[in-house]
């Protein structure tokens, strides 16, 4: 009974933790489909650039990865795909600089198809692509162009939308123009638990403001702005910090209750006379749903819940079991000893009993130990045990 009892609590245990954690990747799969076709309805992987230049300095291209981006999965009918080697372009030059990024399409399709590409508006004065239209056959690749000309220093936002007639995709571009000389410099971050926030959260922001020229401490004015990729500037707001070499601070920006879902970006400028430094960093703002660090922790919580309610139940069987211990095995015993008398015991199962017998003293001895008998109960169990293990050796071993 013993045993059976505990198969089947570690077998409804795991069978719950296999559940939750099934049920957790369901919600995680759901969440990350809205979430990749709110931002550039892509399935490629992200990859990140940011580079400091010289004036007409090529980089080389950026790996990207081999093969398509999967289409339609399940759907009855599937939508033409190409693949982008990049999901998101971040450049960063100074003031007087150009800059030229390639970027890699592909048709992951057996046919041909017919591609136009396009940029914001809010990066055409300063933003071109090689080709605005072109054609690839069946598994054809094709490098294009960015080239990225100098402007007032600032962080600029927009996209990169490459469309066939089936299917649009963006990349959104992060540009920063610095000035050229720069007396304060500034670095920022959002730690992971705030790079997914929702309308009307608090977002956190990690700064490290410095102080590169030799003007000792000094108070400097930085700008903190939040920019969505059509260039729109959501929210704009200042500060004044001291620094004498390097200052590390935290500030936290309220995000508006109505700011739709999708990419923004987090920017800061710190300005002094005619030097501005900038930094930034992308967030994505969720509308329903759990991010993911929240669905982690919550099966966590849960596994761990689960795991100690099935040890305190499973810690009060055997202590119910060990107080009864010696009315629980009476019924028992007078059934073995019932068929002793009887002459009715199978001999391949004479060792069997004789094993089951030796198992009750062990109980008993556990249950006395423990306080859960007297000492009379466990003397008068252990003696019927015995007696009923001699009479089993005398007639049968």
């Amino acid at each position: 009974m013993e045993k059976r009892f505990r198969k089947l609590f570690f077998s409804i245990f795991f069978i719950i933790i296999f559940i939750i954690i099934i049920s957790n990747l369901m919600s995680l799969y759901n969440f990350s489909l809205i979430d990749m076709t709110a931002r550039v309805s892509s399935a490629q992987s992200s990859i990140s650039l940011t580079i400091e230049t010289e004036p007409g300095e090529e980089p080389t291209p950026s790996p990207g990865p081999a093969g398509g981006g999967g289409g339609g999965g399940a759907a009855a009918v599937s939508i033409p795909d190409f693949s982008v080697d990049q999901t998101v372009i971040n450049v960063m030059i100074k003031e007087g600089e150009s800059f030229k990024k390639s970027i890699k399409i592909k048709n992951t399709e057996k046919t041909a198809q017919n591609f136009e590409t396009s940029i914001s508006e809010s990066l055409r004065d300063f933003v071109f692509v090689s080709e605005k239209e072109f054609s690839l056959n069946a598994g054809e690749e094709k490098i294009l162009y960015l080239t990225f000309t100098s402007t007032s220093p600032d962080v600029y936002t927009g996209n990169l939308e490459i469309a066939t007639k089936d299917r649009k995709k963006q990349v959104p571009i992060i540009f920063t123009v610095k000035s050229k000389e720069i007396i304060f410099d500034i670095s920022l971050d959002i730690p992971a638990k705030y790079k997914e926030v929702f309308p009307g959260d608090d977002l956190f922001l990690q700064l490290t403001l410095f102080n590169l020229g030799e003007i000792g401490k000094t108070d400097v004015s930085i700008d903190y702005i939040i920019k969505d990729f059509e260039g729109n500037i959501i929210i704009e707001e200042s500060g004044i910090v001291a620094v004498e070499t390097q200052a590390s601070f935290s500030t936290i920006i309220k995000l508006p209750s109505k700011i739709k879902a999708g990419d923004y970006v987090a920017i800061a400028q710190v300005k002094y006379d005619h030097s501005l430094g900038s930094a930034s960093v992308m967030f994505y703002v969720i509308e329903e749903g759990i991010p993911f660090y929240a669905q982690k922790y919550f099966m966590i919580a849960i596994v761990i819940f689960v795991f100690f309610t099935g040890l305190i139940l499973l810690l009060e069987y055997e202590r119910k079991k060990l107080k009864n211990v010696v009315s629980n095995q009476s019924a028992e015993l007078k059934k073995i000893s019932t068929k002793i008398t009887k002459d009715k015991v199978p001999s391949k199962d004479s060792e069997k009993i004789k094993r089951n017998l030796k198992n009750k003293i062990v109980v008993l001895d556990k249950a006395y130990s423990n306080g859960y008998i007297s000492k009379d109960s466990y003397a008068s169990g252990k003696k019927r045990v015995e007696i009923l293990l001699k009479k089993l050796k005398k007639k049968y071993l």
